[in-house]
C-alpha cells in the first residue's frame, strides 16, 4: 500500500527537474514515470537529464515506446 507513496517521496528531486522550464512536464504515478516536451529535441534533454539523475539514485530506464 505504500510503495506509490514512498516511490513519489523518493523520486521529489526528479519532478522537480523541470519545474521551471515552461512546457516540460515530468509525471510520477505509482511506479511510472511519464515524460512531456514540446519538442523531441528537448523531450530528448529531459530524457537525459532524468537519466543522471536516475543513476545518481541507482536507479535505470526501461524505456517503452507507443
Amino acid at each position: 500500500m505504500l510503495s506509490p507513496y514512498l516511490f513519489a517521496i523518493y523520486m521529489d528531486n526528479l519532478a522537480k527537474l523541470c519545474q521551471y522550464n515552461r512546457g516540460m512536464f515530468i509525471i510520477l504515478y505509482a511506479d511510472d514515470i511519464m515524460l512531456y516536451a514540446p519538442s523531441i529535441r528537448e523531450l530528448q534533454h529531459l530524457l537525459q537529464t532524468c537519466e543522471s539523475e536516475l543513476i545518481y539514485l541507482d536507479m535505470f530506464t526501461n524505456a517503452v515506446y507507443v
